[in-house]
């Protein structure tokens, strides 16, 4: 009896320390209102959305998805990409058609579309 009250003790003191699974993995790496985004396709097109809808998408999926640094990988560059805020500041990084993403030295393990496939 004394070991299955204990065991109840563990499992309760282990569950309450476990993590918030709503919570984001980690700091969002967009956090300003962004008002564009602007698509260079490796194919030469251009892409500009300022559909609110579309753009919250892609930060949402940037900030919520599972991310690891790129220090050792190499990419071969597909679009280049551009936020910009209402004040004209400008962010920058790198969309994949596989739905990736390379954002502030993280490789974005994420599902936003393929813009430029379109």
């Amino acid at each position: 009896m004394i070991k299955k009250s204990l065991l109840y003790c563990f499992c309760i003191i282990f569950l309450s320390g476990c993590k918030d699974l709503s919570e984001p993995l980690s700091e969002p790496l967009i956090e300003d209102e962004m008002v564009k985004l602007t698509v260079e396709c490796k194919n030469g097109e251009k892409i500009v959305a300022d559909d609110s809808d579309v753009i919250n998408k892609v930060i949402k999926e940037i900030n919520s998805s599972e991310r690891e640094g790129t220090q050792e990988m190499e990419f071969v560059l597909e679009h280049q990409a551009t936020f910009e805020n209402s004040d004209g500041k400008s962010d920058y990084f790198n969309l994949y058609s596989s739905g990736g993403a390379v954002v502030s030295g993280y490789y974005i393990h994420s599902n936003i579309e393929d813009l430029c496939g379109k």
